[in-house]
């Protein structure tokens, strides 16, 4: 069952008899029998969103994430978010054209999701790839930047895509921004060895987070990751929280 979590792609959604199979090994989601079943827990789960107005579908960092902030319906309007997200995790190549009409949507959430649907589509999503540069060059807000140079250089190598994305890591005053730039990056892989003097600049750096993400990334695109490799530098750890 642990092998599921790193095994490739997870399916859109899951559904597990908890009495007969309680190590979750059997996915009913497909099976016709329990499609009423499903349609009333994914009806129950949307109220449920909807009722606590869940921000998680926010880019991290962004102005709108607060509390009071998220409950403008102009700026965060949810369902619209929701069913987005939904339409983007299906992973459906039959949504492309959708997707694309999104990018140019006024608001900054919904243009998110759009990208990242487009990204989850894989190859499926190759004919978005020029209007998802413009994107990565233009969007007004930086998290949609970041999604979109990854997306351009997933689908197809990119050198543009990584220079964005290692002077976003180098100089995006908003920490998320700076660690999804270099998430971004390690989804590359080896594309982002033109970045790898930025990202050395975040091993060696005072934020430990980024510190982590840069020391692995590193050491996986200069040879020298093994399963025994310290991600987190426990001596300069020691030495940062010393006395306190």
């Amino acid at each position: 069952m642990q092998l599921r979590f790193f095994a490739g792609r997870r399916p859109f959604e899951e559904l597990y008899d908890l009495y007969r199979d309680p190590d979750q090994v059997r996915n009913l989601a497909a099976d016709p029998a329990m499609a009423r079943q499903l349609d009333a827990m994914r009806g129950e789960l949307d109220r449920h969103l909807l009722a606590i107005n869940d921000n998680g579908f926010i880019p991290e960092g962004m102005e709108i994430e607060g509390w009071r902030e998220s409950r403008d319906r102009a700026a965060y309007p949810l369902e619209r978010v929701m069913e987005l997200a939904a339409a983007a995790a299906a992973r459906d190549p039959a949504n492309l054209a959708s997707l694309i009409g999104q990018l140019d949507d006024p608001n900054a959430v919904i243009r998110h999701w759009a990208i990242l649907g487009i990204l989850m589509l894989g190859e499926a999503g190759l004919q978005a790839r020029d209007r998802l540069a413009v994107s990565m060059r233009d969007d007004p807000l930086v998290q949609n930047r970041v999604a979109a140079a990854e997306a351009v250089a997933r689908l197809a190598p990119s050198p543009e895509a990584v220079t964005i994305l290692a002077d976003l890591l180098d100089q995006a005053p908003l920490l998320p921004v700076r660690l999804q730039a270099i998430n971004a990056l390690t989804f590359l892989g080896e594309q982002a060895r033109t970045a790898l003097a930025a990202i050395e600049r975040a091993a060696a750096g005072e934020q430990e987070l980024l510190r982590s993400a840069g020391r692995y990334l590193s050491a996986v695109l200069t040879g020298r990751y093994d399963p025994t490799f310290p991600v987190v530098d426990l001596d300069w750890l020691r030495t940062k929280h010393a006395g306190g």
